[in-house]
Formats: structure tokens, sequence, C-alpha cells
């Protein structure tokens, strides 16, 4: 069964894919899981995620795949050649990129594929193995508002705070409309970082000597 990727579906896929492990020895998070259940802090019949075992990103899908794992660097080439459609031309969450997303095949056959308008399509590898547990790492209420340090230091990896405007960029926002939001509730916490209702970050604190 095939599913037609809204604009959204296609930024939150490279989103998520910037978050996926980059270990060939790790191939079942060096990519990009989706599950047919709502999203965490989104009101969405799916989701897509990844995590590199420091930081994990997730966001909305317009549709409720079944549950599958996609080779993430697979996925960034299949999804390459598509761009948004210019401002005023099309709705950014409508069906105007024409993209569709397929899984084929069984057992160890299977293997996902990504069908352009003109024809053209792109395959890629499915990862086998069990993913993690990703949504444990969730926090349990959803912060409504942005968190304060207070007297406490939250430090964090400076390379994986500098991949937020990388996943900004993928997700074609304006920084200076849609800022990006914080929360931390504790040094040895996570902090978690979300871009309106797109896209949110968790990302692992740093100790601090």
């Amino acid at each position: 069964m095939g599913y037609e990727l809204t604009n959204n579906d296609v930024r939150v896929l490279r989103a998520a894919a910037l978050c996926a492990s980059s270990d060939p020895e790790r191939p079942v998070i060096a990519s990009v899981h989706l599950e047919g259940a709502t999203a965490p802090g989104f009101d969405a019949p799916g989701v897509a995620v990844a995590t590199d075992s420091y930081r994990m990103g997730w966001g909305p899908l317009s549709f409720a795949p079944d549950s599958c794992t996609l080779s993430a660097a697979d996925l960034v080439r299949a999804l390459k050649a598509w761009k948004a459609p210019k401002r005023g031309t099309g709705s950014l969450d409508g069906d105007a990129s024409g993209l569709v997303l397929d899984v084929e095949g069984e057992g160890s056959l299977l293997r996902f594929s990504v069908a352009y308008p003109a024809g053209d399509v792109c395959w890629g590898n499915v990862r086998y193995g069990t993913y993690p547990d990703w949504r444990q790492l969730v926090p349990a209420s959803w912060p409504a508002e942005v968190g304060q340090a207070g007297d406490y230091l939250a430090a964090f990896n400076s390379s994986f705070l500098a991949d937020l405007a990388k996943i900004s960029k993928a997700l074609e926002l304006d920084a200076a409309t849609v800022p990006v939001r914080v929360s931390v509730s504790d040094r040895n916490r996570p902090g978690l970082f979300w871009f309106a209702d797109r896209f949110s970050y968790l990302l692992m604190p740093v100790r601090v000597s």
C-alpha cells in the first residue's frame, strides 16, 4: 500500500533523518522509524522518529503507516530531488508534492520506494531488528511554556545544538516567526526543543564539572 506524502510529511522525514545514527555498526538506529500511532505532543495518525542514543527527534505524519524502519541515508537520497512549491502556489500541508512512499516485499526481501509524479522511483533498504522503545523517553507531561533554568546549569552537546538550525531548515521554518521553544526541568534530564506543530527534539544533557 502506498502513502501519498504531503509537503509536511516530507519535511518531517527529512528532519527526522538528521537525528539518526551515522554508525554503520548500528543499522537499526541509523534509520527513520515509522509508526501508525499518534506522535506524542501532536494530533496526527502517524509518527516518524529517529535517534542516535544521545538525541531523538520525532514529528507527525498525515498517514498511519505499518510499523517499519527505513535506512536514513536511503530516505534522504530518495527525497533529495523533492522541492516544496513556491510560496502562494500550494498549501504547506496539502498533497502538492505528489510523492508516494511504499514498502514492498515480504520477509528478508522488504524494501521501500519513493515514487515521483514524473514516474521516477528511488529504492531504499528496510532495516531489520527491534527499534528501541523511544516513547519511554518522552516526558509524561507536555510543557506548555518555555522552561526556566532557575539556579542550575543545563549543558548540551554543542554539535547537537547546532543541528537545531539544520532541523529548522529541513522543516522550512522561518526562525524569525517560528522560534524554537525549549523546556529544561533538571540538569540531569533531557532538554525538550520543539518547532511549533511540526517537530520535537529531545537532547540528552552532558555533565559539567
